[in-house]
């Protein structure tokens, strides 16, 4: 089973793909129907709680986060991820350097490395000049770059459909595990 941890863009379009697990505030919403009509499915919870996320993430092998970039609430996912044994994250992200003035960039970095300590396999989605910069420098085995070709720094805005298509191969191994 593989949470998607929210039901945005890249999140509605990641679970009507792959006919997994989302996490929704509100099951309500016309998303979260469309999205169980489509055959995923809704967990409601909260990234702020992380119990509501640990019920979510029962049974789950791997991740998709690719919530908003607040680092305790992207953390409370990773942190609960690895109590619940998933095999696998994959995080939509851009370039992170800590000292950046702009505030987002350094919380990417902030959860970027989280995710790195701890320890859980997994795949950073970048822009591709990004990706193709970091891809050298990852750890051998504990992740993989991928990337959209052509587009720009927020390709998971930009080209969900595509950004759901490349994250679908490496989690479908982690669906129904």
């Amino acid at each position: 089973m593989i949470l998607v941890t929210t039901a945005g863009k890249v999140g509605s379009e990641t679970a009507r793909l792959l006919r997994e697990r989302v996490l929704v505030r509100d099951p309500a919403t016309a998303t979260a129907r469309a999205l169980a009509e489509a055959g995923a499915e809704i967990a409601t919870g909260d990234l702020g709680v992380p119990a509501s996320i640990d019920e979510a993430m029962s049974g789950v092998t791997g991740v998709v986060l690719v919530s908003p970039a607040v680092p305790a609430q992207e953390l409370n996912v990773v942190a609960s991820a690895a109590r619940a044994g998933a095999g696998h994250v994959v995080k939509a992200t851009s370039k992170a350097p800590t000292g950046s003035p702009i505030a987002r960039r350094r919380w990417q970095a902030e959860i970027e490395a989280g995710l790195t300590a701890s320890a859980i396999p997994h795949t950073l989605l970048r822009s591709h000049a990004e990706g193709e910069a970091i891809a050298g420098a990852m750890p051998a085995g504990l992740g993989t770059a991928a990337t959209v070709g052509g587009a720009g720094h927020y390709p998971h805005a930009q080209c969900p459909d595509q950004v759901a298509a490349l994250v679908t191969p490496f989690l479908a191994k982690y669906a129904h595990a």
